[in-house]
């Protein structure tokens, strides 16, 4: 097989359009981060903090999250 600049740079455009898409996580893990989320933010806490008590989220993601509104969050 030989090397197309074409080919290549429509496989590198895909990549990145489908790795910019959505939330990369489980239905279930989602809901569940979405809702630790939800009860820090209605406890007062800062993402950090919301981030420090929930494994597997950080504090990027919280703000991420919330700007883009997930689950009616502002």
């Amino acid at each position: 097989m030989l090397y197309s600049a074409r080919r290549a740079q429509e496989a590198a455009d895909a990549e990145l359009s489908a790795s910019r898409s959505g939330i990369d996580e489980t239905e279930e893990g989602a809901a569940a981060k979405l809702a630790a989320i939800r009860d820090g933010l209605a406890r007062g806490l800062s993402p950090q903090q919301i981030a420090a008590t929930t494994p597997g989220l950080s504090a990027s993601t919280v703000y991420r999250w919330v700007d883009a509104g997930y689950d009616g969050m502002t």
